[in-house]
Formats: structure tokens, sequence, C-alpha cells
């Protein structure tokens, strides 16, 4: 299987190249090559998020069909490894499934993924995977509307990233992630001052990771801030919020290079951020 997964890993790194049909074709002359059936699913869990990346996605969930029936089956046999696969199937389902809007589907394959962490010892020896898990069903109640639950989700997939104390910044920028999203929720349910509070401490996260994305999400969610403040009678700190919004967003102008997009995006931001600032 360490084969398997090696030459997984270079497809893998072949597609993130752009190098789609190399990827491709090494993937399947590794099929071909391989008699366990279990193995064969591992690669076509691979060729499916590929395809997906390359924009063949109805091709793609025809092959996560095909790999979820042969994962299914090696659990039922209880053969090792099937259950860890099968949940990160579901997980890498789901996230395609979001993608293309089929809400209700994703949500159901983000479930089945943490159902079968939950079997293989969930939280204990796999955390960061159910706040991973979690973080993306909060989203998904939140998108149908029910804040509730969201909360609930985003709240426990919080604390399961702050007990890892993990200094990676994938694990900075998804508790910046979910302390963003709960002031929304809050914000649309009036709790104003919890709103403000869960913007303040995500724009603090947000800026802990040096990369465009962070920096833009770090602006937008100090100008939230300030519009909350405002909103809260509270001028002065609101300036402050939109001050140092415009001082991100000039950042990520400046970092901007020649990345036509993110500069675009930058100059909006700033023009913005200074109407709301001069409007108070």
């Amino acid at each position: 299987m360490e084969e398997v997964i090696a030459t997984c890993s270079k497809a893998l790194e072949l597609a993130g190249e752009g190098k789609i049909d190399d990827a491709l074709q090494i993937l399947d002359e590794l099929y071909e090559s391989l008699e366990d059936e279990l193995e064969k699913s591992f690669v076509l869990e691979k060729k499916a998020g590929i395809l997906s990346m390359s924009g063949k996605v109805e091709e793609s969930l025809s092959l996560y069909e095909d790999v979820i029936s042969t994962q299914l089956k090696a659990v039922d046999e209880d053969i090792p490894m099937a259950v860890e696969m099968l949940s990160t199937s579901f997980y890498n389902l789901g996230s395609i499934l979001t993608d293309i809007g089929a809400f209700k589907e994703a949500e159901l394959a983000y479930e089945r993924s943490l159902d079968f962490l939950e079997r293989i010892g969930g939280e204990e020896n796999y955390a960061a995977d159910v706040g991973g898990t979690l973080y993306h069903l909060g989203f998904l109640a939140q998108e149908r509307g029910d804040n509730e639950l969201a909360r609930n989700r985003y709240e426990k997939a919080l604390r399961i990233f702050e007990t890892i104390k993990s200094d990676a910044e994938v694990h900075t920028v998804m508790c910046a992630n979910i302390l963003n999203n709960l002031g929304v929720i809050e914000a649309r349910s009036g709790e104003l001052e919890r709103a403000e509070e869960f913007f303040r401490q995500a724009s603090g996260r947000y800026v802990e990771v040096d990369s465009l994305e962070s920096l833009f999400y770090a602006a937008t969610t100090l100008g939230s801030l300030g519009m909350i403040r405002r909103e809260l009678g509270k001028m002065d700190d609101a300036r402050d919020a939109y001050s140092d919004a415009l001082e991100i967003a000039q950042k990520l102008l400046d970092k901007s290079g020649d990345d036509e997009l993110y500069k675009a995006v930058a100059m909006r931001l700033i023009n913005e951020l200074e109407e709301m600032k001069n409007a108070l």
C-alpha cells in the first residue's frame, strides 16, 4: 500500500501543477497493475478528485459510486484501513458536492464521513479531521438557515482546533473562518455584542497568516467589525476598525504583484472601506 500511496501522491502533485493528463495516465497505469480491490478503490478515489479539479464533475461522481461501493464491502469484511479510507472518500465527495451546490447531498456525505471517523476513535485519534468535518457541516447548516445547529457544529469544531494548539496555517485559517461565520450568525440574530467579539477574534486570526487570501479575509472581517460597532453606536471603535481594515487592504494591494484578481479586489476594498469610514 505504501507504493500505491507514493505513486498517487506523485500524480496529485502533477495535477496540482496543471499536468492533468500526465497525472491521470499515472493513475490509470497504477490501477491496471493492481489486483487488490481496496487498493484499486484508493487509486480511483484520487482519480475522481483530479477529474473534479479539471471540471469533469459528472465523471468524478460516477467514480465515487464505485469507490464507495468497494470500500463499504471491505468494511463489511472487516478489512483493515477500509473504514479510514471510506471516511476520506465521503469527506472528499462532500467537498465536490458542496462546490456544485448540492448541499443536501454534501451534508449527508460529511455526516457519513464523521460516522466512520467515530468508528476508528473519532476526536481522540483524528481530531483535525473531526474538526474539519464539523466545520463543513456547520457551513451547510448555516446555508440552509439552521443557525442553532450551525452554531453547535462550529463551536465543537472551534473547541477541537483550539485543543490541538497547532501552529499549522490551515488550522489558524480554519479557526478564523469559524469565528467569522459565528459572527455572521450572531449579527443576523441581532446579537451584536457577540458578533463584535467574534469578528474581532476572527480578524486577529487571519492576520497571523501571511497570504493574499488571509489578508483579504482580514480586511473584510474588520470591515464587518466596523459596521457592527457603528450599529452599536461605538463610532470611535468603528473608525479604528475601518482604519485597520484599510491598512490591511493596502498591504494586500502592495503584495498582489502580478496577481490582477487580488489587485482589483484590493482596490475595490480600499474604495468601499474609505466610503464607510468617511460616512461615520
